[in-house]
């Protein structure tokens, strides 16, 4: 009687703290600091389902006899554990140099990214916003010739890159197509004279001109700085494919 209290307590205890657990972050919009926007519904429906499974485990009592071998506990408790104590980190210039620095706008190349024309066309400052910030990073790639001496304005981070010039720095977004795990960096090589002066994960708002260099043997887009703002970290700093 003993060991079956013991295992009916362990599996509605594990069910009922998963299940809390996502509901936290979906409450408190932790959830945005590991996955894309669109998959938070999934999230819901599993919180929601792994509360049903609990419920059953107590409305049922045949399944109150159901025995739990003490490593699957452990192999289910170790990661319900972590989520609890390791908060989420919010991936900086340190993405950069472990997913390393595309300035070739090559893994977001699809035509089917829709644009208005009326963010690029014209001669109109260029201004880049969390929502059209791949749709317009990809039409500035596409076309590069077409945007040369364009002024463009946008928000980032600051990371660095062994191949730039110390006047040079990276200002980066991070890119979400699925998990933050995978999110890829995306921007501008910015070219400034106080470019040494920015520490590392600064948050930026940069005016500045388009021009085409040379970057390790491959045709970039850089923006040449006349303003340089500091602004408070966003609250959420990705950005998303779609």
């Amino acid at each position: 009687m003993v060991a079956q209290s013991y295992y009916f307590f362990w599996r509605v205890f594990l069910l009922l703290s998963y299940s809390f657990f996502i509901l936290g972050l979906l409450l408190s919009n932790q959830i945005l600091r590991y996955i894309h926007p669109d998959f938070i519904k999934w999230q819901w429906f599993s919180a929601i389902l792994l509360f049903f499974f609990a419920f059953i485990q107590v409305a049922s009592p045949k399944l109150k006899d159901a025995k739990l071998h003490p490593l699957v506990i452990c192999a289910f408790l170790l990661p319900l554990v972590l989520g609890y104590l390791v908060p989420p980190v919010l991936l900086g210039a340190d993405a950069v140099q472990r997913q390393g620095w595309s300035v070739y706008d090559t893994q977001w190349g699809s035509s089917s990214l829709y644009l208005d024309e009326n963010l690029v066309g014209g001669s109109h400052p260029i201004l880049i916003s969390d929502e059209n910030f791949v749709q317009v990073m990809h039409a500035l790639y596409q076309q590069p010739q077409k945007y040369v001496d364009r002024e463009v304005e946008l928000t980032g981070f600051v990371a660095r890159y062994p191949s730039l010039d110390f006047t040079e720095f990276l200002l980066v977004r991070l890119i979400v197509s699925c998990h933050v795990a995978h999110a890829q960096p995306d921007g501008f090589i910015v070219v400034a004279d106080n470019a040494e002066e920015l520490a590392l994960n600064q948050w930026v708002h940069v005016r500045g001109y388009i021009e085409i260099d040379d970057h390790i043997g491959s045709t970039v887009l850089k923006l040449r700085a006349v303003d340089i703002q500091k602004v408070p970290p966003l609250t959420n700093p990705y950005v998303y494919l779609w």
